[in-house]
């Protein structure tokens, strides 16, 4: 190939993805644009939409039409709080890696419904917002403030028609802002299960917040523990946990251990070795998962927001001797859906 040729092709070439860019700019929502612009982002799409179809399935009739009205909800979510066509997004992200965060998120949140622990089939509900802030008299003219942009995810029981099963789905839906003085300009409140087993789930919500002028966003975690079968109700340690198996006083150093063993650095620090063993003490910590019992810590709940230990994971060989029945659940997680 001739070097006039070479320069014909790449100027062909160059026409049509400029021509190919601007097809995709002209779309109207972010969701759209994102796919048409970056395969990566339609193939994450096309992911999605089979983890719908796959949840769906799962559902009965009434919770799958939920489920799709939720499916809808959450688009116009996306395109409103992800849209940077005209300056930048509500999210405070450029458009781009919002719709992808987004999209990561969702294909969890799909793979955890229709999940089964024992009797329960678990389906999902969310609620979402985005209002402009409130104008502040104290602030220049020129300051940006950034609008309120709030998404609460959270767990339900589908189908749900005993008085225990209602009960428990109102019980997890989190609270929603209604003062002034008490909303964050950002609030992302998610879950996760950690285990669906026969007889026992294992839930984590995760409530992220951010106010517009501080530092960073902080993180909360809380564990909900429950046994499902033969009743349902919250789970004790003693549903977990042998009579004599003095975990009181073992668990800790387990979990201290786990610390020390990856790594430990304030190891040497003593409040925060005791807040890491208080917390390894409480049932509102502890998150059980295929691979042992994990712990979870808040922002500044161990130490300095810098030096948080992360979740800590005791694996369940390290307890069998301490469990009620001497053997681990077989848990179901969102992470075992085969797409």
């Amino acid at each position: 190939m001739n070097t006039l040729t070479r320069l014909l092709v790449c100027t062909i070439l160059a026409g049509g993805a400029a021509h190919a860019a601007e097809r995709c700019a002209a779309l109207n929502s972010p969701l759209s644009r994102q796919a048409c612009a970056t395969p990566a982002t339609a193939a994450l799409q096309d992911k999605m939409t089979r983890g719908l179809a796959r949840a769906s399935k799962a559902l009965s009739a009434d919770g799958a039409q939920e489920l799709q009205a939720s499916q809808q909800a959450w688009r116009r979510f996306v395109d409103k709080s992800c849209d940077a066509s005209a300056g930048p997004s509500a999210s405070g992200q450029d458009e781009a890696p919002c719709v992808s965060n987004a999209l990561h998120t969702r294909i969890t949140e799909l793979a955890q419904v229709g999940l089964r622990a024992g009797p329960v089939v678990l389906t999902l509900a969310d609620r979402y917002d985005i209002a402009p802030a409130p104008v502040r008299a104290d602030l220049p003219p020129d300051f940006r403030q950034l609008p309120f942009v709030w998404q609460i995810d959270y767990p339900q029981i589908d189908d749900a028609a005993s008085p225990a099963a209602l009960a428990w789905n109102r019980r997890q839906e989190p609270a929603w802002p209604t003062t002034e003085d008490s909303r964050p300009t950002q609030l992302f409140v998610n879950y996760d299960v950690g285990c669906a087993s026969d007889r026992l789930l294992s839930l984590q919500f995760v409530t992220y917040e951010f106010s517009q002028g501080a530092a960073h966003g902080n993180t909360g975690l809380q564990a909900r523990n429950f046994v499902v079968d033969p009743t349902l109700r919250a789970m004790t340690p003693d549903d977990l946990f042998g009579p004599d198996s003095d975990w009181e006083d073992k668990l800790p150093d387990l979990v201290w251990q786990a610390y020390l063993d990856g790594g430990g650095q304030f190891a040497s620090d003593a409040k925060f070795e005791a807040n890491v063993r208080a917390a390894a003490a409480q049932p509102d910590h502890w998150l059980l998962t295929p691979q042992g019992l994990q712990i979870g810590f808040s922002s500044y709940e161990a130490g300095c927001y810098a030096c948080g230990p992360g979740p800590l994971t005791v694996p369940w060989a390290k307890l069998a001797s301490m469990l009620a029945n001497k053997s681990a659940p077989v848990c179901r997680t969102g992470a075992n859906d085969p797409d």
